[in-house]
């Protein structure tokens, strides 16, 4: 007598066979994921307003009228404080800046960048820590800490007492600015399905954004840095007893840790919004395949996927140098700060828009490279343009950088096998730390020694390289992934990089049928795919 077992599935066809890959169920938690990154987008990039340079925005004037030196001084385009000793001149709007709160000009000037690289090194212990925590006590909790340290170190710096207070506390609130932002990521994707979760990747970037924009308008009502800051920290503290709460735990994390019944519920409450059912099979363990897990070691054994590693390293830390410096030089641009600011971060939302469908025409690797060659030469032409026309090459500069910026893991993660796309992401998220910490120093370079053109040609030139090397890398649309590195045993295919015209042939794509690119459907090896 034969007894007949049921067939299990996994959570991906689960998504696929029964409940739906994106409808109102993971629409709604996406939608979530991208209000938590609005007030945390604020706290990112607070930095540019908080630090405003109070004498290019004219907020000091000279003591006596007759004094013709400071004057004369006060009169140029460019003014150099610096020569003017400190009794013949005060600041006029002292609070507006921590640059004239605690006098952070001439010797001191150094001293403003620091506080920026101190956010992003706070920032790159942030995202150790929280991706560990995630793992071990879920994405729901691990927001929630996130955002509620976020929100603590955001409130603490706002009345800090002087310099090195605030520059402590900065570094505590980057940590929790990347907590946000990695966790609200992973509840962003985790329950979209295979054809949808490259949408909801590039996606994901769209609350960031939608932030950054509304932060311009916040600095301007509010022009006080400490009121900024509390202001921008307060929300964080808004969205951690208001939204947080109603993040559901990811399917696939409960599933990982053994609690099958949680993770069955959890599908079926996405299930409920998608107006579908689940599956008649169980849910399969995913023991087994958290334990086939490997680390970045056997990625550094296997050349192949050594040399993905190392031009996807190297692309995503200079990619988010350039992004941060860009967004750091804008002050230093002429016109109003504000203005150029909102500007440079309207331009991100078209960018992932345009991102997104080009991936499933041109592919991941035309893409990839397209925006990176743009990018790394509006960059470079930033160096000797000045004005509106800088105005516009930077504009342009933001736009392919940041379109790199959201495409990076989604072909990050298509590039590995299975078993090692975990640690391949974890480490290509660590070297976007890295590059950001090494932003400010290139924009304290720049300003030191007054050749401002020096960030440009130094970010220009190291995205260009990016862009010129994005060739060896193979396609990864509509081609096949290994589970394993063992089922990587072909020998990989020399490219040479002249042949530069193959980055742009185009891929077929159905059109209308967006959520169909984004699925691997033949049996190429992408090593092998010209």
């Amino acid at each position: 007598m034969q007894t007949s077992q049921r067939e299990e599935v996994t959570i991906d066809d689960a998504l696929q066979k029964s409940i739906g890959e994106f409808g109102a169920g993971q629409r709604f938690i996406w939608f979530l994921a991208g209000l938590v990154m609005i007030p945390a987008a604020m706290q990112n990039f607070s930095m540019v307003f908080t630090g405003m340079d109070p004498v290019r925005q004219g907020w000091w004037a000279c003591n006596s009228d007759a004094d013709e030196s400071c004057s004369s001084v006060r009169s140029q385009a460019q003014p150099d404080i610096c020569s003017l000793p400190n009794s013949s001149w005060h600041w006029t709007s002292r609070r507006y800046s921590i640059v004239s709160d605690w006098d952070l000009i001439c010797g001191d000037a150094w001293k403003l960048q620091v506080v920026n690289t101190a956010f992003f090194v706070g920032a790159l212990g942030g995202t150790v820590i929280f991706s560990w925590l995630a793992e071990e006590f879920g994405r729901r909790r691990t927001l929630g800490m996130a955002c509620a340290m976020t929100a603590l170190f955001g409130l603490c710096s706002a009345l800090a007492p002087s310099y090195w207070w605030y520059l402590a506390l900065r570094c505590m609130a980057g940590a929790g600015v990347a907590g946000i932002t990695s966790t609200a990521f992973l509840v962003a994707v985790e329950s979209v399905g295979p054809a949808w979760r490259g949408v909801a990747v590039l996606g994901s970037g769209y609350g960031s954004t939608a932030g950054a924009c509304l932060l311009p308008l916040m600095a301007y009502l509010l022009p006080g840095w400490r009121a900024l800051t509390l202001v921008t920290s307060a929300l964080v503290a808004l969205v951690l007893c208001t939204v947080v709460p109603s993040v559901p735990e990811s399917p696939r994390w409960l599933l990982m840790t053994g609690r099958k019944g949680d993770a069955t519920a959890g599908l079926a409450a996405i299930a409920s919004r998608n107006k579908t059912h689940l599956p008649e099979a169980p849910l399969a363990d995913a023991a087994a395949s958290v334990a086939a897990r490997r680390s970045l070691l056997d990625i550094m054994g296997n050349a192949r996927l050594r040399r993905r590693i190392i031009l996807v390293l190297y692309t995503t830390c200079f990619v988010n140098m350039a992004y941060y410096g860009v967004t750091l030089l804008i002050g230093s641009m002429s016109g109003d700060l504000h203005l150029n600011q909102l500007l440079g971060f309207l331009v991100e939302a078209p960018a992932i828009a345009a991102t997104t469908l080009s991936i499933g025409r041109l592919g991941r690797r035309s893409t990839a490279a397209f925006l990176l060659l743009q990018g790394g030469t509006a960059c470079m032409l930033c160096a000797v343009t000045h004005g509106w026309l800088q105005l516009v090459f930077v504009t342009a500069c933001k736009l392919g950088i940041t379109g790199a910026l959201v495409l990076g893991p989604l072909y990050a993660e298509e590039l590995f096998p299975g078993n090692v796309r975990s640690a391949a992401s974890r480490v290509c998220s660590l070297a976007g730390r890295l590059g950001a910490i090494g932003a400010p120093g290139f924009v304290l370079l720049g300003s030191a020694t007054g050749a401002t053109f020096v960030p440009y040609i130094t970010f220009g030139s190291l995205i260009l390289l990016a862009g010129f090397g994005t060739p060896a890398l193979p396609e990864t649309l509509d081609a096949p992934s290994p589970e394993s590195v063992q089922d990587m045993g072909a020998p990989l295919r020399q490219y040479k990089l002249s042949s530069l015209r193959h980055i742009f042939r185009t891929r077929s794509c159905l059109p209308g049928s967006l959520h169909k690119t984004f699925m691997r459907t033949t049996d190429s090896d992408p090593d092998e795919t010209a």
